[in-house]
């Protein structure tokens, strides 16, 4: 039987002081709110906007360069790129036989619907830093690094 369920305290330890799930569910839950009512606006799913933004900074990308850049599935990115090509924002362009070197670009519709969910999105995070210093962002940073790094490490040692 566990301490709580005895009527004994859980001990006091690093991380059940700084409680790191619900910190990062409650901001990854105010980006994504955010994703979620600006993709609405303009008829898209959070996978959708999120597709379109990878072309903010790289105007042509590979099928395969989008599947390692987004936090989507395979079988779904195929999905959103199709759904995308449909609405006429997404366009494929040159010829070959392999899908995933297919390479894709915006449309002009869809460039001009990227950059301007890109800008909206702007103005949103800069509402979520309202009063959050420079150096407090350059901690939070070098904090997600830290973790990250932590993370893939503690995912290597844990190989065959």
């Amino acid at each position: 039987m566990d301490q709580q369920a005895e009527g004994n305290p859980q001990p006091h330890t690093r991380t059940s002081r700084f409680d790191l799930e619900n910190w990062v569910a409650g901001l990854a839950h105010a980006i994504a709110a955010g994703i979620e009512r600006q993709a609405a606006r303009h008829g898209l799913t959070a996978s959708e906007f999120t597709l379109l933004g990878a072309f903010i900074e790289k105007q042509e990308r590979t099928f395969s360069q989008l599947a390692d850049a987004l936090p989507i599935e395979r079988e779904g990115l195929a999905l959103v790129v199709g759904t995308l090509v449909d609405r006429g924002l997404l366009q494929r362009q040159g010829r070959t036989s392999d899908p995933r070197a297919m390479l894709l670009a915006l449309t002009r519709r869809g460039r001009y619907l990227a950059w301007r969910l890109h800008t909206r999105m702007q103005t949103e995070h800069s509402g979520l830093l309202e009063g959050v210093t420079d150096e407090e962002l350059a901690t939070l940073s070098a904090v997600v690094a830290r973790i990250v790094e932590n993370h893939t490490a503690l995912e290597q040692s844990r190989l065959p």
